[in-house]
């Protein structure tokens, strides 16, 4: 079993990360190294080798939409390279994972419609109340190898 718990915060204009917790073989690859400190540079992710409760990332960027990118960037690349678990698209009526607060708990429901770029809750899933749909700021595509929960990603694969 492999397995990546990841503890990533959000803040002005910066990003921190922990690595909390690291079981099977990892290798370095493209975009994710391996190192005794964990950091983000340019292209790269470092993760901490030896998950401690002292190694904290920080990086800075000088906009929230660099910080964004950069943030998709890392999930992607971790995703990608190390569990094999290509990002997919958002598909109406496929599940998909529903928050309205950045960080916050995600929700898994099913994906009913999107509406046009330029809405601020642009998201429609259903919902098991009336008026059975629940609009949202954001949503990702459901995965079963990563769970995410109060900022901690967590991927495992047999």
């Amino acid at each position: 079993m492999k397995e990546l718990r990841l503890k990533i915060e959000k803040f002005n204009k910066a990003i921190a990360f922990q690595t909390l917790k690291m079981n099977g073989e990892f290798e370095d690859s493209e975009h994710v190294r391996f190192m005794s400190h964990p950091a983000i540079i340019e292209d790269e992710v470092m993760l901490d080798k030896y998950p401690n409760d002292t190694a904290v990332g920080i990086k800075y960027f000088r906009t929230n939409e660099e910080r964004d990118e950069v943030f998709d960037n890392v999930i992607k690349w971790i995703s990608d390279e190390q569990f094999s678990v290509p990002r997919r698209e958002l598909v109406v009526g496929k599940e998909a994972m529903f928050n309205d607060t950045l960080g916050a708990d995600l929700v898994r429901r099913r994906l009913i419609y999107i509406l046009p770029e330029g809405f601020e809750s642009r998201y429609i899933s259903d919902s098991n109340t009336y008026p059975y749909w629940c609009y949202w700021k954001y949503a990702y595509p459901a995965q079963e190898e990563l769970k995410i929960k109060n900022n901690v990603y967590h991927w495992r694969i047999s």
